[in-house]
């Protein structure tokens, strides 16, 4: 998935006068946000030149768009000052936002390794 995808969905659920750089920066925060904590949950090497892109790919694939796309709806609620709206975008993101993380590490267990020897 293309960040040009969710932000056109975005622009689809949530008309707004947003330029496409200010929303490709929310949408890059939220990236460097889940693959820092993927990275976190594995022994990969933390990556951040996806930034550079213009329409990067992102992380996670279609089934996560409405995670995107409502981090981008709360991010827009919360310039606008419209906080009763950024109240019930914010916590459905922060609910998708959660159960992906507990899906996550459920299925990317980090092998442990200890450091006292038996």
């Amino acid at each position: 998935m293309k960040a040009l995808d969710v932000i056109s969905y975005f622009d689809n659920i949530r008309p707004n006068s947003f330029d496409y750089k200010t929303k490709k920066m929310w949408l890059m925060s939220l990236e460097t946000d889940i693959r820092r904590f993927a990275y976190l949950h594995s022994t990969k090497e933390f990556d951040n030149s996806y930034t550079a892109d213009d329409n990067p790919d992102l992380f996670l694939d279609e089934k996560h768009m409405d995670m995107y796309a409502y981090y981008l709806v709360s991010m827009a609620d919360m310039t606008n000052a419209e906080y009763s709206l950024y109240n019930i975008s914010s916590t459905y993101f922060n609910s998708l936002f959660a159960k992906w993380k507990r899906h996550y590490r459920s299925e990317n267990i980090p092998e442990l390794k200890s450091a006292i020897k038996l």
